[in-house]
């Protein structure tokens, strides 16, 4: 599925108010951002991953693939591509892109990828919490293979904001043969 640009569910509220001779009607209209923001950085992936030429890609699966009319979403599992960059170091990078919300009870997997083969799953953050993606919230998924267990940092901010450390020797010449971007 290709991800979500924006999504907005309105509901129409309305307020009757009668009195003697006047007959008031209020409406309002109750306006909820549906989709959920997410990004995803890796640390350290080539020295657990070694990069072999092939781009690294991530597959985001478990949320929905429609919303009702009611504004939950339904639908089978849906599975999204990001935009993956990969930079000199080996490390992946989804910039932030849009899904359809986690539903209650349920989570996100991220599945990384080498070329065609499926490296991991990371399902889970360091403290154990199911990932998930909140809507109207930016989450950002940090996974670090620094160590022999693999550790997901998330950090939950409101909408439009991203935080992601970010590190170059101030001396080094960005690798065009490793950067990649796919669409």
């Amino acid at each position: 599925h290709l991800p979500v640009t924006d999504l907005f569910y309105c509901r129409k509220e309305l307020n009757n108010t009668a009195t003697r001779s006047i007959q008031e009607e209020g409406i309002t209209l109750v306006m909820e951002r549906m989709a959920a923001g997410l990004s995803i950085r890796t640390c350290y992936l080539a020295e657990r991953y070694p990069y072999r030429g092939e781009a690294y890609t991530f597959i985001v699966r478990g949320t929905g693939s429609e919303v009702d009319f009611m504004g939950k979403v339904t639908g089978e599992s849906a599975g999204y591509r990001p935009p993956t960059v990969t930079d000199w170091q080996g490390d992946a990078y989804a910039p932030p892109f849009r899904i359809f919300p986690t539903r209650e009870g349920e989570y996100i997997e991220v599945e990384i990828y080498r070329g065609q083969e499926k490296l991991c799953t990371v399902t889970q953050d360091s403290e154990l919490q199911p990932l998930r993606a909140a809507a109207g919230k930016q989450t950002d998924i940090e996974i670090d293979f620094r160590k022999t267990e693999i550790r997901a940092f998330v950090k939950v901010l409101p909408w439009g904001e991203v935080e992601q450390e970010t590190e170059q020797a101030a001396d080094a010449e960005p690798d065009p043969e490793r950067e990649h971007m796919i669409m």
